[in-house]
């Protein structure tokens, strides 16, 4: 648990940069595919920002990697192990694609190594561990031939990888939290239950039994944000950043509705989330307003003891990301691994300006309430 220090002190509601809103500078080398779907080519050079509906016509796409301790890549999954080491596994690799790659980052030294790879490549997957550290769970996701239901499972001390009992149902992005005793569960947003819901399912022994459907199914769409899951209880945060809760352990009852931001100014997507006792983080992601996306540089926490202060805004981070992992070390700081580095351009509709796949992580001392500089080329 945390204690006084920083974190406590840190007051005030989350506030989300304004809706669409873009800097350009510098100059681009263009070339790639738009969201809207064209493809450009040669040199521009511009400065200055757009306000509201924005140009009537935008840039091609950029693409490029910007190096760093970790291999660039987004949608990848991060969990740190009994050995005291953040694993950083799968995601999609520029001018690679969907990677099994898994390396070790030594959160003291920086040092990074390549760990055993998964049996599979896959992104937009929950890595999680065991209660004690020991196991890191690799469940669901996309796969180079599409969702996958595959599920396998890390021993920290063998360093090798086995096959556990696959998914009900494959169901794309995947979330998921563990819980006291080594129950999983875990959430498909992108598969309808039977009565509307969210699908949930719960690994029990080697079993898989459905969970109490998650309401509000249009809430917990493909961009869900989080499902963490420590104790008896596990947390899914839908992209408004409202917080339901459900306790398997009890006899009856499901989801529960904990914590609402009603004035959150649009809705969240690909942000980083990590959970330590009774505190959820959240970094970065892509903020969906009206009329168009634009990159979050934000940084918040939500005390589950407290959960009618909302989300209280933590130091911006040095970088904005979207589509990264974070996680938590043991001794208390919030880390966050590679992503993107997203710009959009708004013409009414939002299109893609350029996008920096990041091997650099950041890190948030929870003692202090400061970041450390970026670890690697922002």
């Amino acid at each position: 648990m945390l204690g006084g220090g920083g974190i406590s002190a840190l007051v005030g509601f989350l506030t989300l940069a304004g809706c669409c809103t873009s800097t350009i500078s510098g100059q681009e080398t263009f070339g790639g595919t738009t969201s809207g779907g064209t493809t450009g080519s040669g040199t521009s050079t511009s400065s200055g920002s757009s306000t509201g509906a924005g140009p009537s016509t935008c840039p091609a796409a950029t693409y490029q990697s910007s190096p760093g301790p970790l291999t660039p890549r987004n949608d990848p999954g991060a969990a740190f192990g009994s050995d005291g080491l953040a694993y950083i596994a799968g995601g999609d690799v520029p001018d690679a694609g969907l990677t099994n790659l898994v390396e070790a980052l030594n959160p003291d030294s920086g040092t990074v190594t390549r760990a055993p790879p998964m049996s599979i490549a896959r992104s937009a997957f929950a890595l999680v561990a065991s209660p004690d550290g020991d196991v890191l769970y690799a469940i669901g996701g996309n796969s180079l031939t599409g969702a996958t239901a595959s599920i396998e499972s890390f021993d920290i001390a063998a360093q090798t990888w086995s096959p556990l009992a696959p998914l009900p149902i494959a169901g794309g992005r995947t979330l998921a939290g563990v819980l006291d005793g080594g129950r999983i569960v875990v959430i498909l947003p992108e598969v309808l239950a039977a009565d509307g819901g969210t699908r949930v399912e719960v690994l029990s022994g080697g079993v898989w039994f459905p969970g109490p459907d998650l309401p509000f199914a249009a809430l917990f769409g493909a961009s869900t944000a989080a499902a963490l899951g420590q104790g008896d209880t596990v947390y899914a945060v839908d992209e408004g950043l409202n917080v339901q809760a459900w306790n398997p352990s009890l006899d009856a009852g499901g989801w529960e509705l904990v914590s609402i931001d009603p004035d959150f100014p649009g809705a969240l997507q690909d942000s980083a989330f990590a959970q330590e006792g009774r505190h959820l983080f959240l970094e970065g992601g892509l903020l969906k307003g009206v009329d168009c996306t634009e990159a979050s540089t934000e940084a918040a926490i939500l005390s589950l003891a407290d959960t009618d202060a909302g989300w209280v805004q933590l130091p911006a981070p040095p970088l904005g990301r979207d589509a990264a992992a974070a996680a938590v070390s043991p001794d208390l700081r919030l880390f966050v691994f590679a992503g993107e580095a997203t710009a959009s351009c708004c013409t009414g509709s939002t299109q893609v300006l350029s996008r920096t796949y990041l091997g650099s992580y950041d890190v948030l001392d929870l003692a202090s309430g400061l970041w450390e500089p970026t670890h690697g080329n922002p």
